[in-house]
């Protein structure tokens, strides 16, 4: 599975607020393991702005998931994707085409 870099970072500070260091790298390192982190490009961040996705970070996800051939965009924000090229599903759904 492939997710976009800053969503990690931010996962990783949300832990820190609640985990120690050492339990917080055990899981980051875990979740490396299992996802290919996507570069964020100047190309991306600037394609982004011409996205009909009005939400920037929003827009580039959806630019980057089209850069990198992504099938499905998976969030509980559904709604915020629905002028996105690339298919927003829940993680309920996800789980169901598995």
């Amino acid at each position: 599975m492939r997710c976009l870099s800053y969503k990690i970072t931010t996962l990783a500070y949300l832990l820190q607020k609640n985990f120690d260091l050492n339990k917080v790298k055990f899981f980051l390192k875990e979740i490396l393991d299992i996802f290919t982190i996507l570069p964020s490009s100047n190309r991306t961040l600037l394609s982004a702005l011409s996205s009909d996705i009005k939400d920037y970070e929003e827009a580039v996800i959806e630019i980057s998931s089209l850069e990198n051939d992504i099938d499905y965009i998976i969030t509980r924000n559904l709604k915020g994707f629905k002028n996105s090229k690339v298919k927003a599903i829940s993680p309920e759904e996800f789980i169901l085409q598995m």
